[in-house]
This record gives structure tokens, sequence and C-alpha cells, in this order.
């Protein structure tokens, strides 16, 4: 090769050098929501990184120790690539990295440039100065935020009209957070609260919330306000930083059953957001907690008499099936309580008449949602049997009321009902007459009985047939064989049929989960597992489980003799089903199926333990 030819080809590699280098280039920025925050104030910290001519090798945040990291995000949009023919090819792109920060001690924080390398070139953005005042949202003694409407109003949240809060619970965040809210905050025993989960979020929500924790309800008997199949549609609200989307996720009734502290534990939500029409933007998943919401529960106002005050609005009807019987005979009697509450918090005591045998009562509740407010029935009757004639009037059941909102106390009596016997009274068993008294015997008597003169021949005289001849005979000598072999047949057939699972109550219960797991309505489908769970509760019990927290349904099993894994099991899998019902999303066939699968273990537990 001439040096000639040698000087053109380093001619020609020195001008693709100076072209490729003149082309790489990197432009950083390093922006904040708020320059000056409150102490306990999150905010979000963006590092963009325009680079063009090369790819993006590392990003490199300032020093960050004087924050606490609440989350970290990055984008990483498609790469785009310009050229044409005879042309070189030019690669750009933008990358962005979002820092979660809140402060924890006031102070001016200088935060140093932030360095992008490209092609191991580095490139820096202009410094950032952050300031953190000393007023900040006040803190409970563990450290949590103390959830009270005005403290959500420091943070620029402004309650949206029309709604209801007494008490909420949040941490604001600039990119999305969990609020919770409730429309009482001191309420009565066995008073409804209203609960709602709300999501807010700076972008669009881009696929259905994924529920990674429900609200824990320990103290609390609760049921779902919201239909089961339902479309989310966000509702636009303005904060002092900005416009944030409103998804309501999930509200319910909570019903205390214990006075004192009771806390609705935060839910935890996976959500994906993002990925707009924009060229740079992906989506994106980020997690979201609630924060724990503190009540109490007050005591009912206090009353004397036989029935406990319960918290509504009642009505109470009464009615027998027939006011005239024969003595003897057995009639019911029929009294229903129905209004807005909790019907499970009802007792009516048992009348007592003289005259009249009643037996204790049967009880059947129906529960209903109406405008968001919980309504049912608690159906009583009681068998009566009258013991003698007569006309008996039976007491009059009232029903102590309290009004949440004055603490007032109003009496619901129920009607007056009158029945009639005929006929005799019932005959009881006559008393025993006393034996008849032997004559006493002289101490000088004979105590030698008296034989009869003995007779010369014998007088025993025998049938004409022996008893051989008689059917009956052979009937009798052939019983025996019989109930042997009888026997016999009966222990084989335990035998064979000790290996086989036994016949689980819920059993037609789970076959009606299937079905409905197979046409695909989900919320019906965990309704019948969580009743057929409560079913095979209850017959373990002894005793109705549906009126029992998850706890202390758990520990009542316990108390029963349950294993505790079962217990546990029941438990968890109870929670499971209503998780699947308060959560937006249709849950996949296959965990469905597995839940299935687990429900039946469960219930053959109970029974073997049982």
């Amino acid at each position: 090769m001439t040096g000639k030819t040698l000087a053109l080809a380093l001619a020609l590699s020195l001008s693709l050098f100076a072209t490729h280098a003149l082309a790489q280039s990197a432009r950083v920025s390093m922006t904040s929501t708020a320059t000056q925050v409150a102490v306990g104030q999150a905010f979000q910290l963006q590092i963009r990184a325009d680079v063009s001519g090369a790819n993006l090798d590392e990003i490199r945040p300032p020093n960050l120790s004087a924050f606490e990291i609440r989350g970290q995000s990055m984008r990483r949009p498609m790469q785009i690539s310009f050229g044409g023919t005879g042309q070189p090819m030019m690669v750009e792109s933008t990358t962005t990295q979002a820092y979660t920060l809140v402060p924890h001690s006031p102070g001016t924080f200088e935060l140093e440039s932030a360095i992008v390398v490209v092609g191991g070139q580095e490139f820096r953005s202009e410094p950032l100065t952050i300031t953190v005042t000393g007023q900040g949202q006040s803190a409970a003694p563990n450290g949590q935020p103390v959830p009270q409407l005005q403290q959500a109003q420091q943070n620029g949240f402004r309650a949206p009209t029309g709604q209801t809060v007494a008490a909420e619970a949040m941490q604001v965040d600039p990119q999305a957070f969990v609020r919770t809210t409730v429309d009482v905050d001191n309420p009565y025993l066995g008073q409804q609260v209203t609960v709602s989960v709300y999501l807010y979020t700076r972008d669009i929500l881009r696929a259905t919330p994924r529920v990674l924790r429900e609200p824990s309800t320990d103290g609390f008997w609760v049921q779902d306000l919201l239909p089961p199949q339902r479309t989310m549609r966000p509702r636009t609200r303005q904060m002092e930083n900005g416009v944030y989307r409103e998804y309501l996720i999930k509200r319910f009734a909570a019903f205390p059953v214990r006075e004192g502290e009771l806390t609705l534990g935060g839910a935890e939500f996976e959500i994906t957001v993002g990925g707009g029409l924009g060229l740079f933007t992906s989506p994106q998943q980020i997690r979201r907690a609630g924060t724990d919401l503190q009540l109490r529960s007050r005591p009912l106002p206090e009353h004397t008499g036989p029935v406990e005050p319960v918290v509504g609005e009642f009505a109470l009807e009464g009615t027998l099936d027939r006011a005239q019987v024969r003595t003897g005979d057995a009639l019911t009697l029929t009294m229903t309580v129905r209004g807005e509450g909790n019907v499970q918090d009802i007792r009516l005591p048992k009348p007592r008449v003289e005259g009249l045998q009643i037996l204790d009562p049967t009880m059947d509740d129906s529960v209903e949602v109406v405008q968001e407010r919980v309504r049912g029935q608690r159906r009583f009757e009681w068998i009566i049997v009258p013991q003698r004639p007569g006309t008996f009037e039976l007491p009059v059941f009232r029903l102590p009321v309290v009004n949440p909102s004055t603490g007032a106390i109003r009496t619901v009596d129920g009607p007056s009902l009158t029945l009639t016997a005929a006929g005799n009274a019932i005959a009881t068993d006559p008393a025993e007459e006393p034996a008849e008294e032997l004559p006493e015997r002289d101490d000088g008597d004979d105590l030698v009985p008296d034989f009869p003169p003995p007779e010369p021949e014998s007088a025993l005289l025998r049938g004409s047939a022996p008893v051989s001849s008689s059917w009956w005979f052979w009937a009798l000598l052939a019983l025996g064989p019989i109930l042997y072999f009888g026997h016999s047949i009966q222990r084989s057939a335990k035998r064979r049929n000790a290996g086989k699972p036994k016949t689980v109550k819920g059993g037609k219960r789970l076959q009606r989960a299937k079905q409905l797991a197979s046409q695909g309505d989900s919320s019906a489908f965990y309704g019948e597992v969580a009743s057929a769970l409560k079913g095979a509760a209850s017959d373990a019990l002894g005793e109705p489980a549906q009126g029992l927290t998850h706890s202390a349904l758990q520990q009542a099993l316990s108390k029963a003799g349950i294993a505790s894994g079962a217990a546990k099991a029941l438990v968890e899998v109870l929670e499971a089903c209503d998780f699947a019902r308060f959560s937006s999303g249709a849950a996949s066939a296959d965990e469905q199926g597995k839940l299935l699968a687990r429900a039946e273990e469960i219930v053959r537990a109970l029974e073997q333990s049982a």
C-alpha cells in the first residue's frame, strides 16, 4: 500500500470518528415537584436524560441521604432511529428516573448535579436546592400520620363536594396515593360506619388495580355496598399541587362489635399508570398502600330492661298462625323485626305465660343494601302448646332503639296478641297409691309354714303335639344364624366404607360454587364458598357462626377442639373470599379452582376433627 493510500484511509477514519463524536450528545435536567416542602411531606424528584447518537449507559443521582426514599421508578421508552441513504443512522431516546422523597428534618439541602453516562462520557445537570420547613404533618407515637380530616387539608387536599367525611387517612404522594374515609369516627356499638377506599393518580390508570392487601376489619361485622360487577370511572379532583384522577375502589359498611379503640387497616394496591400517546412514555407498575385509620366505638346508652338496645331504625310486627286452638295442640308465634341497621344484634326474650308451654325460638335473617345503607329483617318463631283451657294474653314485645344522631332511646312496641284454648286440661300422671300394709305378726306366732297333704299321683299333663311341630319353634331356631350373618355383612360394609371420604354437608354448596365458577360469576362464587365454610364451622361449633368475626371464629373453633391448622386455614380462605368480593377485578379460573380445592380440604378437616 502506498503512502498516499495510507494517508487517505487515515483521513477517512478521523472524519468518521469526528462525525460520531459530534453526533453523540446528551441533555440532562433535574426537577422537583416542589422546591419548598414541610417535614413529612412527600415530593418527587425527576432526572431526565435526552440522548442522541448513542445508548444511555448509566444515570447517577445526587446524594439523597437527607431524605427517605419512598419510591423509585424509571421510564424506558422505545428508541427512534433517523437516517437515510448515504447518511449515518442517528439514535434518539429519552429516559426519566423518578424518586419519591420525604424529608424528616428542616433545613436547606443542596442537591449536586445528576450525572448521565453516554458512550463513556459524563453529562451533568444543574444543581437543585430543596428547602424543608419545620411545620409538617403531625404524627402519632408510632410515626404514622394522625388520620384526621384537618391533617389531609394541611397536605393540600380538599374533600370533594357532596362527600360526608368525618375522618380519613392518607399519605399524599405526587404520583399516586390511597385515601380511606369514614362517615362516622365515633360510632356507637353496632352503628353503621360507611368506609370508602379511593385511589388517586396523576396519570391515567391502564388496568384494574390488583389488591395486594385488603383493608383489615378486625372488630367489625362488614357488608359490601358496591355491586359485584361495575365499571370504575374516574373523577377529576383539583388539589393545590395539581389535578388527580379519583377512583372509588371499595365501599363497605362496618358495624363495631366491641367497644374501645378499633383500627381499619390500610389497603395496598399494585397499579399500572402512564403509557399515553406520547412517543417517550411507557406504562409502569407501582405500589401504593393506605394508612391505618383509628376509630373509637362508644358503648350504648344506659338502659334498664330485659332487652339490649340496638342502633338504627326498626319496626316490630307479630302474628299468631291461629288464635283459637284445642288444649294440647301447637300453634306458632312469629315476631319480625325489620328496618335499617344490623339485625344480627337484635335479641328478643322468650315469653313466659302460666298455662302455656313455649319452646325456644328459631331465628331467620335476611340482609339487603338500599342506597348504600344496610337493611334487613330478623324473624323469631316460637312453638306454643296450651296446657289448660282459657284465654291467654301474650306479653307485648318491646325493642329499645338508639338514634345514633342524638343518642336518645325510643321503644318500639309489638302488637298485643291473645289466644284461646278450649278442651280439657292435659292430664298429669296419677300419684302412686300407697302399698297395702301387711298385718303385723306377733312374736309368738309359729314361723313354720303349713304344707297341704301329699298327693299320691302326679297331675302333670302333656299336650297331644310336641313343641318342635310348631312353626314358631323353627322360626326362633333360625333367628340366631340370621342375626349373626346380618351383623357380619354390616361389619364388612363398614370396613369397605372406612377408607372412603365422608360426605361433606357443605358439598352441595361447593358443587354450586363450581357451577358459578364455570359461568364466570366471580362474586357469587366467592359468596357460595364462604357460605359453605361458615355452614361447616356452624356444624362443628353446634351454633351459628355467621355473626362471628374472623378472629372470634378462629378462637371458637380452637376451643371446640378443632385443629388449629384447620381453623387458621378456614379464616384465611374466608378472608380471601371477602378480599375477592371487594376487589373490582375478576380472579382467574385457576385461582378459583385452587381456592375451591382448599375449601374442600378444610371442610373435610373440620368433620374429621369434630
